[in-house]
């Protein structure tokens, strides 16, 4: 249970980490969590333990350079800008950039580890 809370409250955090402009680009759709290392640790392997899936963990980009993103039901929404394959989101005033590769969205970041979300 402990892990669980623990998951939960990283994503949380996540969310209030991201940040940059708003701007547009090609990029659209949705992009589902297939990956999550941290200090070693599978945790898409404990999300299942909890009775979570990947698909409750995505990014949805929208046109007009918004994105929503939802964390185990958990939703809100912020402003995107691409540069290059460059992603950099924003979120109550705080930024995160991301890598673009292909179908994928790829995050790492020393507190939460490395996130990769597919476009499904």
């Amino acid at each position: 249970m402990k892990k669980v809370l623990t998951i939960t409250l990283a994503l949380a955090l996540i969310m209030t980490l991201l940040a940059g402009c708003g701007g547009g680009s090609d990029l659209s759709g949705k992009f589902i969590m297939t990956e999550w290392e941290m200090g070693g640790e599978n945790y898409m392997e404990l999300l299942g333990m909890a009775g979570m899936s990947a698909s409750d963990f995505y990014i949805e980009f929208l046109s007009g350079g918004k994105f929503k993103m939802s964390v185990a039901g958990d939703s809100q929404e912020g402003e995107f800008k691409v540069s290059g394959n460059t992603v950099t989101l924003s979120l109550d005033g705080e930024g995160l950039d991301a890598k673009r590769n292909g179908n994928k969205i790829t995050i790492e970041d020393e507190d939460y580890g490395k996130m990769v979300f597919e476009k499904k």
